[in-house]
């Protein structure tokens, strides 16, 4: 727990844990502060301070669960792009099977034009 000074006092954040002001950022919504405790925080919240250290406990549960769904989310959402890209990948390789002499006589075609071009 980081040290404060008497700027916390009226922060929601603040607990009293280790016997004196300290900041519980971290245990409330799960996330690092990211500045240094006291006067120099950009995370304080007037208002009045949160329950108790349980109920205060409970909602950094709910924070991290939260930032735990997202996580997941955005894992299932490159799991998925990566099934899109694999299934393309995999239907332009069974097209380009079916379709084996129209791509060569294409790409014989396209060389031809371009040796025209340059010749």
């Amino acid at each position: 727990m980081a040290r404060c000074d008497e700027f916390c006092r009226p922060c929601a954040y603040h607990g009293q844990a280790t016997g004196g002001l300290c900041c519980d950022y971290l245990l409330i919504t799960g996330n690092r502060r990211g500045c240094p405790p006291g006067t120099g925080c950009t995370k304080r919240v007037k208002g009045k301070q949160l329950d108790s250290l349980e109920s205060r406990l409970f909602r950094g549960r709910l924070g991290r669960q939260k930032a735990a769904s997202t996580a997941r989310q955005a894992v299932e959402a490159a799991m998925k792009e990566a099934e899109r890209k694999r299934r393309k990948a995999e239907y332009n390789r069974e097209w380009r099977a079916r379709h084996r002499e129209q791509v060569k006589q294409y790409e014989e075609e396209r060389r031809q034009r371009i040796r025209e071009e340059r010749g």
